[in-house]
């Protein structure tokens, strides 16, 4: 299990490495593989592509579909708009509360007028 721990978060040259030396998207790799053997309903993940090539997303996409074809729940925090577009529905939080519930396109739509909105207040 650790080989494909390692192995699935692309961290071989530095498998000897203390953890407290990696950085920020290793740890989050690092993460991410470890739950590949955790069967759960429900997935809470944070920006869980940060550190990682478009090689690395494609894997963790692969992985993240096979979950959500077995019925389980991914709850997945990123401001990356494109990897939104792989997801059934998306909400939208501002201030702490939601402002928007519905399908990706929509959803970006609406980040990003509210991103414009606040740029402008500035």
């Amino acid at each position: 299990m650790i080989r494909r721990v390692i192995r699935f978060a692309e961290l071989e040259d530095v498998k000897n490495e203390r953890i407290r030396f990696f950085s920020a998207g290793m740890k989050t790799r690092l993460s991410l593989a470890m739950m590949l053997d955790i069967r759960a309903d429900l997935y809470l993940l944070d920006e869980v592509f940060i550190g990682g090539d478009l090689n690395y997303r494609e894997k963790c996409l692969s992985v993240l579909n096979g979950w959500r074809a077995e019925g389980r729940t991914l709850l997945l925090a990123t401001h990356r708009l494109p990897t939104l577009q792989d997801f059934d529905s998306v909400i939208v939080l501002d201030d702490g509360g939601v402002v928007g519930l519905g399908a990706p396109e929509d959803m970006i739509e609406l980040y990003t007028r509210l991103r414009r909105e606040r740029g402008a207040e500035r």
